[in-house]
């Protein structure tokens, strides 16, 4: 049967039956916004003290003109180490600056997620 289609074909009889291998680049159409890990357990558990800078949090995100003592307190809290920042946020900190409750008050979160509120204010807050 092949040899009779063949056959039927106009100029090289190979072409008619040789399958097309030309590659076609397809343009994505889709982005999708992944959150940071992070995010969901800041805005539940630490964005009430730290979004407005409550109890002496600093505040996180883009410095604004009345925020005076964000730019004070990231850079020395940065300065001690992600695993001091780490400590404070697991098991808290009562001193001068303020207070921060153990896990921001949530005793059902566990380390990683945790860990991940830190890493995500830490990224918007340099």
């Amino acid at each position: 049967m092949l040899a009779i289609l063949a056959g039927c074909a106009e100029g090289d009889p190979a072409a008619a039956t040789t399958p097309s291998t030309t590659a076609t680049t397809v343009a994505p159409t889709t982005t999708i916004d992944v959150p940071h890990p992070g995010q969901q357990t800041y805005e539940s558990a630490c964005a009430v003290c730290h979004d407005g800078g409550a109890s002496g949090a600093p505040r996180v995100g883009e410095p604004d003109p009345e925020w005076t003592e964000r730019d004070d307190r990231w850079p020395e809290r940065i300065a001690q180490g992600v695993d001091v920042l780490y400590d404070h946020a697991l098991n808290g900190l009562e001193g001068e600056g303020g207070i921060m409750p153990a896990r921001g008050g949530r005793r059902d979160l566990d380390d990683a997620s945790v860990k991940a509120a830190v890493d995500y204010m830490l990224e918007n807050s340099k």
